[in-house]
């Protein structure tokens, strides 16, 4: 049984001034953006997720791949009490 699921995000790629948020050099650069935290997938399988741009610009210029990472996030862990 397939679920789908839509939700869109606002990435903020560059600064009022232009400058390129993120770390890089030259023409290349990365920016993560969190998009959800504390998702948990339920169920053991395959999930198959897809981007697509919505901007009001067909072609972004200066952008050349966009990506997905999913992270394990680090279980936090009560300090121990003396």
């Amino acid at each position: 049984m397939k679920i789908a699921e839509r939700d869109t995000m606002e990435c903020i790629l560059a600064d009022p001034n232009g400058k390129w948020l993120g770390e890089g050099l030259g023409d290349i650069w990365d920016n993560k953006i969190l998009f959800k935290q504390n998702v948990k997938f339920r169920k053991s399988g395959l999930y198959e997720f897809s981007l697509t741009q919505a901007m009001r610009v067909d072609s972004l210029p200066m952008i050349m791949d966009a990506g997905i990472s999913i992270e394990k996030a680090a279980v936090a862990t009560e300090p121990k009490k003396n």
